[in-house]
């Protein structure tokens, strides 16, 4: 079962992991206007409380690695979860082995981009998180 949910994990594109810097290192979770970080999922103790960052217009955003993907390879990273299916049930075969290529090819064909950013309180972090999420960091950032 955690194998499933570390596969589930790493498959969902609202989540970004802070590297370093001055908020607690982890995942956490984007909900479109801000980020969030629940204790107890990243090692953290269960008593700390949650911590909620709004990025809003209170970001500077700085790119380390974050590449456009161009049509082509967004193609290529659409069809490596069908091809990952296809050789796992080939390999493994049956569901499990289906399921074990789904999650491997998704896993494959991500687009990431590691940045950092610059908080109006003076705290700073990195993270990498998934293209469409640095995407929308970037478009919610002030100018």
């Amino acid at each position: 079962m955690k194998l499933f949910e570390d596969f589930n994990r790493k498959l969902d594109n609202t989540r970004l992991r802070v590297i370093e810097g001055d908020i607690p290192a982890g995942e956490w979770i984007f909900n479109g206007h801000g980020m969030v970080f629940v204790p107890g999922k990243n090692g953290e103790s269960e008593k700390t409380s949650k911590i909620c960052i709004i990025l809003d217009k209170k970001v500077k955003v700085i790119p380390t690695k974050a590449e456009e993907s161009h049509f082509l390879h967004e193609a290529g990273a659409n069809l490596t979860p069908l091809i990952g299916t296809y050789v796992g049930a080939t390999f493994l075969g049956g569901l499990f082995g289906a399921m074990s290529g789904f999650a491997l090819g998704s896993m494959v064909g991500r687009n990431e981009a590691k940045f950092s950013c610059l908080l109006d309180d003076g705290r700073s972090f990195s993270a990498i998180a998934d293209y469409k999420i640095f995407r929308r960091i970037q478009q919610i950032a002030r100018t």
